[in-house]
């Protein structure tokens, strides 16, 4: 069928248009690339009955729009300057947040050669010119469709992940970087270790029902708390917790987190003590961080696998939780120089700790620093007119 011919400067100044409707709404998005004015005219108003349309005259400009909105499929022209349709392909395929973007070439060379080029090169449809109607409207509905579903599903399958391992890890693997980061790899982190004391002596004496009780409270609220500070907790163990900070995701001042972490988290056990002793539990938690450098990666068999991680940084942070009396966070040199502006800290000495050969330095951190407000000078008292 003919093309309809549309005058060329309106359908330059529909572009940035089409554009602006991208940024709202909940219709699925597509960006068509084509350095003939008519034809994205024609292809915009066939389109933006179902859809929110944007425009690009090129693969330069729909590269950049694809960066900034995220388009749920590419339509687009295979001959254009600048940018070819197959070079603004390979690049949405190099990009590492637009590689799954559907791409369907939209070309007046047709054949089974072209077609098959096409295909090859990576992209998810072809549609030679002159296209019918219905056959684009029904092949691009089909391809948002089909992404729609897969990003359900992976959706579905995420959350399902996070009930079993840190919500950061299950993006990893969701991401393109889960090979890289999965693999065996040497990292600074900051391991924050707690656990209760006086738990073992109440699980040998109490009901098996209010033992569940108590690790269901305290699990729970230690999950929030960890969570809100961005921690992963790499295992529950009974009534012990171990939380890493700056892997799988880099965490700016990973020190400082880690021990407002662990100050957030001996406020919620005074909070949650409260409770058990009414409930005749006489019991409390001891903290211990430290900062250091530890290999971390996928362990165990291939029915089940954790990620984990091994170093002497994990070693100290248990045993100076080991240590802690309830109420103590005991922190390692290396995290009282990363934190020494941020809280007050007391030398407790060096501990004889069991696996170290030399007495380790440790610090109780008592607080936070106040911030002093800053001090109001009173206004000059003005003198009375004689």
């Amino acid at each position: 069928m003919p093309l309809p011919v549309f005058d060329r400067q309106s359908s330059e100044r529909a572009a940035p248009a089409a554009v602006a409707r991208a940024d709202g709404g909940h219709r699925p998005l597509v960006l068509v690339a084509d350095d003939n004015a008519d034809m994205l005219a024609y292809v915009e108003r066939l389109l933006s009955v179902q859809y929110r349309v944007a425009l690009a005259k090129d693969g330069v400009e729909a590269l950049e729009q694809a960066k900034l909105a995220r388009p749920d499929l590419i339509l687009t022209d295979v001959m254009m300057p600048r940018m070819s349709g197959s070079e603004l392909l390979k690049a949405v395929r190099e990009h590492e947040e637009l590689r799954d973007i559907p791409v369907v070439f939209l070309t007046a060379k047709a054949g089974t050669e072209a077609r098959v080029e096409s295909l090859e090169a990576g992209a998810n449809d072809y549609i030679p010119k002159p296209f019918d109607e219905q056959e684009i409207l029904a092949r691009v509905g089909n391809l948002v469709r089909l992404r729609a579903q897969e990003r359900e599903l992976i959706g579905l399958q995420r959350e399902k992940m996070t009930r079993f391992m840190p919500a950061q890890l299950a993006d990893v693997i969701f991401s393109d970087r889960a090979d890289a980061v999965l693999a065996s790899h040497r990292a600074e982190i900051t391991v924050v270790f707690i656990d209760l004391r006086g738990f073992t002596s109440f699980a040998e004496t109490a009901e098996p029902e209010d033992v569940m009780a108590v690790l269901q409270d305290y699990q729970t609220e230690m999950g929030r708390l960890i969570t809100e500070h961005h921690g992963v907790i790499e295992r529950f163990s009974g009534d012990a917790i171990m939380i890493f900070f700056n892997d799988p995701v880099p965490v700016p001042n990973h020190a400082e987190q880690a021990v407002r972490l662990a100050i957030a988290m001996r406020s919620a056990v005074e909070r949650l003590r409260h409770k058990w002793r009414q409930q005749g539990s006489e019991l409390g938690a001891g903290i211990g961080v430290a900062t250091g450098y530890a290999t971390l990666g996928l362990v165990g068999f291939e029915q089940r696998k954790d990620y984990a991680a091994i170093g002497a940084v994990t070693n100290l942070a248990a045993r100076l939780c080991g240590e802690a009396r309830h109420g103590q966070i005991l922190i390692s040199e290396r995290v009282r120089h990363f934190v020494k502006d941020l809280v007050f800290a007391e030398s407790v000495g060096a501990l004889t700790l069991k696996g170290f050969q030399k007495p380790v330095a440790a610090y109780n951190v008592a607080g936070l620093r106040e911030q002093r407000p800053a001090t109001r000078k009173e206004p000059a008292k003005r003198r009375k007119k004689k």
